[in-house]
């Protein structure tokens, strides 16, 4: 079995500056402390409230964006992608600036993503990441369905029932 090891200061320092509940949290990692922490938070939060997932015992992790590419090298992500979940830890992994609400430079680096900006980018994002977990299937479309019909109705997203699910990878991309 192939182990990944993340760099110490990403699992040790996830912790900084952490917004819980029961079933979700939300966490800093190293280099996203004070203010930037807690906005972050803040962003992804209210965000949560919305899309009200079926979900428990999850992490959701803001890595700063100086940090970003060094995180997705640790999980072997190519292409780098501005967010990505592993099934197998229960965590999501999310750039800052997907939570900086107001970035013009970030808005055209998305565009080939989505068109969204903001909240609604944010909330996007975030539906499509519960779309790979809620339907454990690192299968980009399914995602996206998934997560097209949370935000739609504001409840727990459908899955397809068939095998092509593609359940064997674990780690989810956007």
């Amino acid at each position: 079995m192939r182990r990944c090891y993340l760099p110490v200061a990403l699992w040790a320092l996830a912790g900084l500056g952490q917004a819980q509940t029961p079933e979700l949290s939300v966490m800093c990692s190293q280099g996203l402390t004070g203010d930037g922490c807690r906005n972050a938070q803040t962003s992804v939060r209210v965000v949560l409230e919305v899309l009200r997932p079926a979900l428990r015992s999850w992490r959701f992790i803001v890595v700063p964006d100086t940090r970003w590419a060094d995180t997705c090298k640790a999980f072997r992500l190519k292409p780098c992608v501005p967010a990505f979940s592993n099934l197998k830890i229960r965590a999501t992994y999310l750039n800052s600036r997907l939570a900086v609400l107001i970035d013009g430079t970030f808005d055209e680096e998305m565009a080939h993503y989505t068109r969204l900006t903001g909240e609604n980018r944010l909330e996007w994002v975030l539906a499509h990441e519960f779309g790979h977990i809620l339907c454990g299937t690192a299968d980009q479309n399914v995602a996206e369905d998934a997560g097209l019909r949370l935000r739609g109705s504001g409840g727990p997203a459908g899955c397809p029932v068939d095998a092509d699910r593609k359940r064997t990878m674990t780690t989810a991309r956007r």
